[in-house]
This record gives structure tokens, C-alpha cells and sequence, in this order.
């Protein structure tokens, strides 16, 4: 029989391009699949670029690193290159970020993140953080934090970029105006837009209002790349990762399409639907959401009735289950939102006609759904018996029932009578379990 062996996710491939033994399953895989086996080079390139510049973290005295537990000048008030700590300002499952001042004749504050103690052992956890470095370093956008300097601190990695003084958009009251929030979610779909346009393509993939930013000015920026990957077809399988509810159904269950940049369209919906309603479609937790992967959201109108029926559209296509159904790509969704600042017709989604509306509204209401399906078969099946037998004019009231045959199809006698009696409480009780 032959074995079917899945693309192993960076994880299972790290170790590998560290230089230890991969393991047998890996090595037959990796005789099979020239993709994994450029996404193994590329690895191996990584590791020897950092070791090369940065210094092997593993490398020397525990005890002496800044940021060990054991070193006394450790967390705020302390130098890490050439900057000074002043306070803790984030923190991830990484690394934490801090405002600092540089020493020098700038004397201007900037934000510095570090690898985070406990993680500094790991060259694994380097190079993710290496990249997170070298993809902020080689974006330039009006709307993604700007990346300023990086460097190897006693084996203590960091990067500073520009401070940005304004709360993030997880802090801001809600809800917002929709022509306001159209306006802010046009000005970070650009900014996507610019990620996966790059020759080399890179998806976010924790796209939530924590990593939207803002400047002294209320401009936004999108920051923390942690967790941003090269865009590969086929590539890695590990994509459940990022904040729950803003992670996409396919990085859960594949059923739903490839994974890859409309993981970023669904997050921007789901920041969308925040900004207009207040709150996200779906719950926050991941035992909570899982069995929401099936249902539809409610329509942000029904929340909140104000809300126009074009910006409603533009969100909801960003929450598609199946990546087929959303926007294929950020340009799209950035023409829509620029066309309903200006009250043009949108020009990739125009309006939805009844029966896709009778779909949507059946998989948001299952059980109204089935009871009224349920209604209406009997109903049809009981007005044409009733006609077949020539008895349709004891269901129509007044001078109706002076014009229909007074003989149907079947001539006049009732032998499914009992049976008309038994689909009537059939309704009843179809609509009792089903309520």
C-alpha cells in the first residue's frame, strides 16, 4: 500500500534545517515533494543568516543575558543596544514590546520588542523572530508600522520601530459611524493589499484590532508580524494560529478552500463587522466558535438598523465560509469600500437577488427553515387533493368559491380524507419540535 504523507508545517521542519536527523517519515516525504524540499533550503538559509549575524542565542552564560531571570538588570530602565527601556507596553506569546528612548543626540522614543526570556534558548523561536524582522524591514506603506533597527544585544534579539502614541483599535469605543468605519477598513485593506502584492507574497494571519495602531494623527497602522508567512500553495498545514474569532473557517477544516491570502479577507470581515455592530460575529473561544464553522452571521443590519445595505454586502462577502465566495483579493474589497465612500454602485458585489437571500436567511434559521418547509409540502400536497376531488371551494372564502368546478380530476369522494386529517396534525407537530 501506498503511504500518503501530508506537507509537514515549519515545526516539523525546523530541526532539520538546524542540522539534526529528520526523522524517516520526513526524509520520505521530502524524496517526493520538491516543495517542501525549497521550503527546507529556504529554512536552512534563515538559520545560517542568523547564526551569522546575530550569533547563536544557545551560545554562553545563561546567567549573563539580559532578560535570564537570574540577571539583576532586567525589565525597564535597562539598555538593550542603543536604546532605553522605559515600560512594558505589550506582550505576546513571544515577545514584549516596550517603550524606549535612544541614547544619543536623538533622544527620541521609539517602541523596542524583544524575544521574550524563556524563549531566548530556542533558535527556533530566533528565527521566527529574525523573519518577523525581515519582513517589517522590507515593507514600506503609509499604513504598516515602520521598521527602524535590529540587532543582537548579548544574545538578547530586538528591533525597534516607530512609537505609536494612539490606543489601538481594540481600545476605542465602538460602534462606529459606517461611512468612518469604511474609511478606516479601506485604509488597512490597502495596506493587505501591499502584503500580498509583494513579489514574494506574505499573509498576516493575526489580523485583529490589538495589531491595528494608531498614530498621534488617527492614522492606522497594522503591526506584529509574529505570525506572517510567505504565501506557498500547498505549503504549510499548521494555519489554525492567530486570534480567535478573527481566524479563518479553512484553518480549521480544509473543506472550506486552500489556505493562503483570503485567511487575511475573512479577518478584515470580522474586523468589519466590529466596527459596525460592536461586537464580532462569532464567540471569542475556541470550543465556542468550532460549532459555528456551519452557520452564517447575522446580518449587521439586523444589529444595528442604520447600517446601509451596501456596506452590509462588502462585510459579508468577507465572511464567506468558502474562500471561493469572498473577494479574491484585497484590491477587490479595497474598489468596494472606495466605491461606497463615494455612493457608487459596488463593482464586485452587487446586490444579492431573492433566492440568494432565501438561502442565506435558511442557513442562518435552520429550524424556522424546516418548520415552514415543513408547512408548506402539506399545505401543497392538501390544496391539490382538494382540487383533484373538486372540494378546492371549501377552502376559498366568499364569491371565490362560486367560480372554481364543483368536480375535480378525481371526481367527488374523499378517500384520503383521514389522510388530509393526519397531515393537518403532522403541521402541528413538525412546527412543535422544530419551535
Amino acid at each position: 500500500m501506498t503511504e500518503i504523507l501530508t506537507c509537514p508545517d515549519e515545526h516539523e521542519l525546523l530541526p532539520t534545517a538546524m542540522g539534526d536527523p529528520a526523522v524517516s517519515t520526513i526524509q520520505r516525504h521530502l524524496a517526493v515533494c520538491p516543495g517542501c524540499r525549497g521550503r527546507l533550503e529556504r529554512l536552512r538559509a534563515e538559520v545560517s543568516a542568523m547564526r551569522l549575524a546575530f550569533g547563536n542565542p544557545a551560545d554562553g552564560d545563561p546567567s549573563a543575558r539580559p532578560g535570564s531571570p537570574e540577571n539583576p538588570d532586567e525589565g525597564p530602565e535597562r539598555l538593550v543596544g542603543r536604546y532605553r527601556l522605559l515600560e512594558e507596553i505589550g506582550r505576546g506569546a513571544q515577545g514584549i514590546v516596550y517603550r524606549a528612548r535612544e541614547e544619543g543626540l536623538a533622544m527620541q522614543e521609539v517602541a523596542v520588542k524583544l524575544l521574550k526570556a524563556g524563549t531566548i534558548d530556542d533558535e527556533g523561536a530566533a528565527v521566527r523572530f529574525i523573519r518577523e524582522v525581515r519582513y517589517l524591514a522590507g515593507i514600506h506603506h503609509d499604513h504598516i508600522v515602520p521598521y527602524q533597527d535590529s540587532g543582537n544585544d548579548c544574545g538578547q534579539l530586538y528591533y525597534a520601530m516607530r512609537l505609536m502614541p494612539g490606543a489601538s483599535l481594540e481600545e476605542r469605543p465602538g460602534p462606529m459611524v459606517p461611512m468612518e468605519a469604511a474609511r478606516l477598513l479601506s485604509q488597512l485593506a490597502e495596506a493587505v493589499h501591499h502584503l500580498h502584492t509583494q513579489p514574494h507574497p506574505i499573509v498576516h494571519r493575526d489580523l485583529n484590532p490589538k495589531n491595528i495602531l494608531f498614530d498621534q494623527g488617527g492614522r492606522p497602522y497594522i503591526a506584529d508580524f509574529g505570525l506572517a508567512v510567505l504565501f506557498e500553495s500547498g505549503g504549510s498545514s499548521a494555519w489554525a494560529c492567530g486570534t480567535i474569532p478573527y481566524i479563518a473557517p479553512e484553518q480549521f477544516d480544509r473543506r472550506f478552500g486552500e489556505l493562503g491570502p483570503a485567511c487575511d479577507l475573512y479577518s478584515l470581515g470580522v474586523i468589519l463587522y466590529k466596527l459596525l455592530t460592536g461586537r464580532t460575529p462569532f464567540p471569542g473561544t475556541r470550543d465556542a466558535i468550532l460549532p459555528t464553522l456551519e452557520q452564517e452571521p447575522i446580518p449587521p443590519s439586523h444589529l444595528r438598523a442604520a447600517i446601509p445595505r451596501e456596506i452590509e454586502r462588502i462585510c459579508l462577502k468577507c465572511l464567506r465560509k468558502k474562500t471561493m465566495d469572498r473577494y479574491r483579493s484585497a484590491g477587490e474589497l479595497l474598489e468596494d469600500l472606495r466605491s461606497f465612500e463615494m455612493r457608487r454602485p459596488l463593482p464586485h458585489t452587487p446586490a444579492e437577488g431573492p433566492p440568494r437571500r432565501l438561502a442565506d436567511w435558511a442557513r442562518r434559521e435552520p429550524a424556522l427553515a424546516v418548520r415552514l418547509g415543513v408547512i408548506l409540502a402539506c399545505s401543497t400536497i392538501i390544496w391539490g387533493y382538494r382540487l383533484a376531488i373538486g372540494d378546492f371551494a371549501a377552502l376559498l372564502p366568499g364569491h371565490w368559491a362560486q367560480i372554481v368546478p364543483k368536480s375535480g380530476l378525481l371526481g367527488s369522494h374523499p378517500p384520503m380524507e383521514p389522510i388530509l386529517v393526519g397531515m393537518n396534525q403532522a403541521i402541528l407537530i413538525a412546527w412543535g419540535l422544530a419551535s
